[in-house]
């Protein structure tokens, strides 16, 4: 499995790749390269986030009661921005309230927190739908 991660530092980053000669989150060992040049093997300790993760392809839809609650959801859809694949939102005027519906291809975890921190908002209702497929 070859996990590729761009580490940044201060002003600076570096890209690394991994090759894993293992599948656990704790690797026998595993090749490490810097910028193509090979650098180690070894036994290391892999943080669990440079797996690839299964990702599911999920619809939130969001139901906004309370205008107060407008900026810190977008400021958490910007947070999970990189997971986002669409977004549409609806003003309804009549009852004054907003619908924004939330396409996104990311972890089933993500999704949920996503879904649950939105949720927790003052006004705003929330509920995701996901594939059953995953890849």
């Amino acid at each position: 499995m070859r996990i590729q991660t761009i580490f940044t530092y201060g002003e600076g980053s570096l890209d690394l790749s991994y090759t894993a000669l293992s599948s656990f989150d704790v690797c026998p060992a595993f090749l490490l390269e810097a910028r193509g040049v090979f650098v180690g093997l070894g036994p290391f300790l892999i943080p669990h986030f440079l797996f690839a993760m299964e990702t599911r392809v999920a619809l939130i839809g969001i139901i906004v009661e309370e205008p107060s609650s407008v900026a810190p959801l977008n400021a958490l859809l910007h947070e999970y921005s990189t997971y986002v694949i669409g977004r549409m939102g609806i003003p309804y005027k009549p009852r004054n309230i907003s619908v924004i519906s939330v396409t996104l291809d990311a972890p089933q975890d993500v999704i949920s927190s996503l879904s649950g921190k939105l949720g927790m908002l003052p006004g705003v209702t929330a509920k995701a739908l996901m594939t059953k497929v995953r890849e």
